[in-house]
């Protein structure tokens, strides 16, 4: 009997594929100790790819799908990464938006609010027939209640 590698056939490619791993949490960490602002900024960058790959495959794969699971996740993360653009953008310490933790505190709350509303709709809606450009009013509406009138995020060091 034979005895198998917990790797399979392919070790050189999983062996390589640990080294780069590797080496990137050790750029990471040390990009971090050096200048947390640049960690943050790649790592919402690295988020915000990320979730445009998503929906851009998700809307591109749609007529080939027989429920509306899949669109609904892409229509998602397309708005959620507008909002991760913007709490990247107005991070303390960018120079882009004036500093205020609130504001990115909020943009970050609503990219996750609609990042798992738009999961629930989608398990919700898992066998129905959903017209796409109603989901995207819904999430249009959403997105734009939330940042009009989105409650205190992140309180000033002094009030207790």
């Amino acid at each position: 009997m034979k005895v198998e590698n917990c790797f399979g056939e392919n070790n050189i490619v999983a062996i390589f594929m640990l080294f780069w791993i590797t080496l990137l949490i050790i750029i990471s960490y040390i990009v971090g100790i050096q200048s947390f602002l640049l960690f943050h900024s790649l790592a919402e960058g690295f988020t915000i790819l990320v979730s445009i790959s998503i929906s851009i495959i998700a809307l591109n794969t749609y007529k080939a799908m027989k429920n509306s699971l899949i669109p609904i996740i892409g229509i998602a993360y397309a708005f959620s990464s507008i909002f991760d653009i913007v709490h990247a953008l107005s991070y303390t310490g960018m120079g882009i938006f004036p500093d205020n933790a609130n504001m990115t505190t909020q943009m970050w709350i609503i990219s996750r609010y609609l990042e798992s509303a738009g999961m629930l709709i989608a398990v919700l809606s898992f066998d129905k027939c959903i017209i796409f450009l109603y989901t995207h009013y819904l999430f249009c509406c959403v997105g734009a209640s939330f940042t009009g009138g989105a409650p205190m995020a992140c309180l000033p060091r002094n009030v207790y």
